[in-house]
């Protein structure tokens, strides 16, 4: 399931000139005038007849559990003719689908989107999944995507038509109910879909009219204040949410944090350059083991730290008031440590949690470590959320 890039199909030619071989390997190119951006050029890729994509690379699946889940296969025809396409799944261990084998008929150059509902209980650790289409006898499992913006060079991506499916031994809150705003490269939202967390995406222009009280907790995904000023302008409203018992959780923000006094409801300030974590495997300090967010619903240990991909933790506050609790401690080798990790302190009947651990990377990798954490994140404080705000 790995991707390789091409940009294009290249040609080789062997030239004699003067009595001397030259070698000329070159991509083969579209060229064509536009009347606005002038002279183009669009690299010509060789793909397969049949193409065949999952949405995904990787997904969380609750393991032990029975689960359910509905699997889109794309599959994309580059014949200039009809083509009848048969598309199956290959499945681990303990799932099935409702259907050994789609069927569909491609028009020339068509795509279509075949589905599956998967069902059953799948074991502890990492599966995989691969769809195969088959057409006039031959079968792929090729996957192609085409990456073209105006300020890049055309890329095609090769790779495989698998996922790998991450089965976590995790347990989810009870009675959750998740509101989830978006942030940058952020796949929190879908890791709580994967693991049957009920989540719900709010958009922060709707958080001026939009009744809050239905949620157990809000997600604020990384760098979500940098990206959305109408969030900054509407932050008053998600504290207000937790001050009346709800479970407000935020995640990383760069130093622009410094410029938005009153975004956190006690101080934070972060250094010119703000630390971080950057080696994986530094070891991890838990300062008060018996915390909710730290036991319930999943009790976090060593485990939940091995695995993780790129860091452990980016834009670290560096003073941190007195009114926050710090959970962990880590540092790279060789430099102080850090507290900032995870950060949690009471807002009326509520809380506040403030996390720096760099979970938008696990939660993509499938980490297992991260799923855990994410449920405890957003399981729901004893007070239970105040009527109607």
């Amino acid at each position: 399931m790995q991707q390789q890039s091409e940009r294009a199909t290249r040609v080789q030619a062997s030239l004699l000139i003067a009595g001397q071989n030259l070698t000329i390997t070159a991509p083969v190119v579209y060229r064509w005038a536009d009347p606005v951006k002038g002279d183009q050029q669009q690299p010509v890729s060789a793909v397969p007849g049949i193409t065949v994509n999952l949405a995904n690379s990787m997904e969380y699946m609750r393991a032990g559990v029975p689960v359910e889940r509905m699997v889109p296969v794309r599959i994309q025809s580059a014949y200039p003719h009809e083509a009848k396409v048969l598309v199956r799944l290959e499945l681990p261990e303990g799932l099935k689908a409702d259907s050994v084998e789609r069927e569909r008929v491609l028009p020339a150059n068509g795509t279509d989107i075949v589905w599956f509902r998967v069902r059953g209980t799948v074991k502890e650790g990492q599966q995989q999944l691969v769809a195969l289409a088959i057409h006039d006898g031959a079968m792929s499992t090729n996957s192609s995507y085409l990456i073209q913006y105006d300020h890049i060079a055309p890329m095609r991506l090769y790779g495989g038509s698998g996922m790998y499916l991450s089965a976590v031994n995790v347990r989810i809150p009870a009675r959750a109910r998740v509101g989830y705003i978006k942030g940058v490269g952020d796949t929190g939202y879908e890791a709580l879909q994967q693991l049957d967390i009920p989540v719900e995406v709010i958009e922060p222009a709707l958080l001026a009219s939009m009744n809050l009280s239905r949620f157990t907790a809000i997600v604020v995904g990384p760098r979500a204040y940098e990206a959305s000023e109408v969030l900054v302008k509407q932050n008053p409203r998600l504290l207000d949410f937790a001050r009346a018992g709800g479970t407000l959780v935020v995640q990383y923000g760069a130093q622009n944090m410094n410029a938005l006094p009153g975004i956190t409801p006690y101080p934070l300030q972060w250094a010119p350059r703000a630390a971080r974590v950057t080696m994986e495997q530094a070891p991890v300090t838990l300062l008060q083991s018996t915390h909710p967010l730290l036991t319930t619903p999943n009790k976090i240990g060593p485990a939940d730290w091995t695995g993780w991909v790129q860091e452990r933790a980016t834009y670290m506050p560096s003073v941190i008031d007195r009114r926050y609790t710090p959970l962990l401690r880590m540092n790279d080798p060789d430099e102080p440590t850090n507290d900032g990790g995870l950060l949690v302190t009471s807002l009326g009947k509520g809380r506040y949690v403030y996390v720096t651990l760099a979970l938008f990377r696990q939660w993509a990798a499938g980490v297992p470590g991260g799923a855990r954490i994410l449920a405890n994140l957003v399981n729901s404080t004893p007070t239970p959320v105040a009527p109607k705000m």
